[in-house]
C-alpha cells in the first residue's frame, strides 16, 4: 500500500489521513491480534483468541471459545458476548453484555458487566458495576463494587472501598467477606432466611431487628460479635460471614 501526500516542501498546510482496513476470515480461526491506537472491530470468532489493545478502542461481537485472553491498556473495550476469558485491564474502560466465566485483573479501570455465570476479580482502584451474576470472587483495594443481583455465592477480601449488593437472591449458598476500612451493604429478601456471623473491631453493624433472632451478641468499645438468623426459618442453609475492621456493615431487608 502506497500513499502520496503531495509536495513535502509545502508549508502551513494541515493534512488528515484516515485508513480503514477490512480483513475477512473464517470465524473458526485462531485469532492473535495486537492493536494500538485507532479503533478495531472483531465480529464473531469461535476459535481461541489472544487480543491486545493499547491507546485505542476495540469492539467485539462474540468470542465463543473457552480459550480467550484479552489485554486492554489506556483504552476502551466493548464486548457483546464472551464465553470464558482471562482479562487484564489497566487504566481503561470495559463493557461486557453477556459472559460465562471471567478472570479479571484490573488497575484503576471502570467496568460494567451485565450478565455472567462466574467472575473472579483482582482489583486495584476503579469502579465496577455488575448486573446479574451467580458466583463472584473478589480481591480489591481502593475499589467500589456494585452488584444488581447475586444468585449463589460471593467471596471477598476488600480494603478501602465500597460494596453494595442490591439484591441477594433468596436461597443463595454463602457470602464471605473480609472488610478493612470499607462499607458493605447487602439488600436481602424479606421472604428469605439465612444464618449470619458478623464480627470485627471498630465495627458499625446494622440489621433488620424485626426479622432477626440473635443467638450470640458481644459488644464493647473496640470489638463486636453478633450471630443469629434473619428470617422465619430456624436452621436455614444460606450463610453470611463477615469480618470487618474499621468499617460498616448493613443488612437491608427488602
Amino acid at each position: 500500500m502506497e500513499c502520496g501526500l503531495g509536495n513535502k516542501n509545502e508549508k502551513n498546510k494541515s493534512i488528515n489521513v484516515t485508513i480503514d482496513i477490512d480483513i475477512y476470515m473464517p470465524s473458526t480461526i485462531n485469532l492473535s491480534l495486537e492493536h494500538k491506537f485507532g479503533t478495531a472491530f472483531v465480529e464473531s470468532v469461535s476459535g481461541p483468541t489472544k487480543i491486545s489493545s493499547e491507546y485505542g478502542s476495540i469492539e467485539i461481537g462474540s468470542l465463543s471459545n473457552s480459550d480467550n485472553e484479552l489485554e486492554v491498556m489506556f483504552g476502551e473495550a466493548q464486548i457483546n458476548s464472551i464465553n470464558k476469558c482471562k482479562l487484564e485491564i489497566s487504566y481503561s474502560q470495559l463493557k461486557i453484555q453477556d459472559s460465562k466465566d471471567l478472570s479479571i485483573e484490573s488497575e484503576y479501570s471502570d467496568m460494567s458487566i451485565d450478565n455472567s455465570n462466574s467472575i473472579k476479580f483482582e482489583l486495584e482502584g476503579g469502579n465496577v458495576a455488575l448486573g446479574n451474576v451467580n458466583k463472584l470472587d473478589v480481591e480489591s483495594t481502593f475499589s467500589n463494587l456494585e452488584v444488581l443481583s447475586l444468585a449463589e455465592s460471593f467471596k471477598s477480601e476488600m480494603e478501602y472501598g465500597a460494596l453494595e449488593i442490591k439484591n441477594v437472591n433468596k436461597g443463595f449458598a454463602f457470602i464471605s467477606i473480609e472488610n478493612t476500612h470499607g462499607t458493605v451493604a447487602l439488600n436481602v429478601s424479606k421472604s428469605g432466611s439465612f444464618k449470619f456471623a458478623v464480627e470485627g473491631e471498630f465495627l458499625s453493624f446494622n440489621y433488620p431487628k424485626e426479622y432477626t433472632s440473635i443467638s450470640e451478641k458481644s459488644e464493647n468499645n473496640f470489638e463486636t460479635t453478633i450471630k443469629g438468623v434473619v428470617g422465619k426459618e430456624s436452621n436455614p442453609t444460606s450463610v453470611i460471614k463477615i469480618e470487618s475492621v474499621y468499617g460498616s456493615v448493613n443488612f437491608i431487608a427488602k
